[in-house]
């Protein structure tokens, strides 16, 4: 009964949820799969603090992949958080990305190992047991439970540093089309990919045949953006100078990873 309960749960959040095959910032919080938040949010860009929640999120990550993530994991997430909460979203999912966790080989399947661990852990199943039943090995749970004790102080909500305001753009210097390149240093990427930008009032819009970025220019000049294409994701970082801009990129996708370095130049 309680199987099939849960299979239906299970279908009824599919149907009403994407899945986000790689950690994703969103209103609620950081979350993966089928909505499953792996830390929730306290305000706007402001996220409950990762101390005394580490095996509980090791947990519903090595769920997820079916296997033991690295606790070193925490430390990218713990950054991303951090720069998430500054107003740097292109900085932030770099963070994400030097964690080195890919996209899942089957997706969904991955969504509903985490919706499992998810239910379970809510009805006050340890971090401990989804790790014996993943079968993850004794002395990786010792380790994580000598580390992450769940007993230990918790920072209170809202301490630390208060979340950047946000900013109100005005026109911008650098408003305008570009035209821009991305040039592959290594991965399976094409070898080079061109594509349209276009800036309004600090923000820009990136459109090529690969997918689409969006993100902003500083009043300095610095470039910062992030996207999405389906299963793959990236996020790209520079500097403009004039009528001229360059930087660094990087995607990952269910393929592998790919970094590169980008140029621009206005119309």
């Amino acid at each position: 009964m309680l199987e099939k309960q849960l299979r239906d749960d299970w279908h009824a959040r599919e149907r009403a949820v994407p899945i986000q095959p790689i950690m994703t910032f969103a209103p609620e919080g950081l979350v993966l799969g089928a909505g499953t938040i792996l830390i929730p949010s306290e305000g706007p860009r402001r996220l409950h603090n990762l101390r005394g929640r580490q095996a509980h999120v090791l947990a519903l990550l090595s769920a997820a992949y079916g296997r033991a993530v690295a606790p070193s994991v925490l430390g990218n997430i713990e950054r991303a958080v951090t720069s998430w909460r500054d107003g740097e979203e292109c900085l932030a999912y770099v963070h994400l990305a030097h964690s080195r966790l890919q996209v899942p080989s089957d997706v969904r399947t991955a969504a509903y190992r985490l919706f499992v661990a998810e239910h379970a852990m809510k009805a006050g199943v340890s971090a401990s047991a989804v790790f014996q039943a993943l079968n993850i090995d004794r002395s990786y749970i010792d380790a994580v439970e000598k580390a992450y004790n769940p007993a230990q102080p918790r920072v209170p909500a809202g301490s630390g540093r208060t979340s950047a305001a946000p900013c109100a753009y005005a026109a911008s210097k650098f408003d305008g089309a570009w035209s821009a390149v991305f040039r592959t240093k290594s991965g399976p990427c094409p070898p080079a990919t061109r594509g349209a930008v276009q800036g309004a009032n600090g923000i820009i819009e990136v459109a090529s045949t690969a997918g689409s970025l969006s993100g902003r220019v500083s009043r300095t000049g610095v470039v910062r953006a992030t996207g999405h294409m389906g299963a793959n994701y990236g996020a790209a970082a520079g500097r403009v100078s004039g009528n001229f801009a360059s930087g660094t990129w990087q995607a990952h996708m269910a393929g592998g990873s790919c970094v590169g370095v980008w140029t621009a130049q206005r119309r």
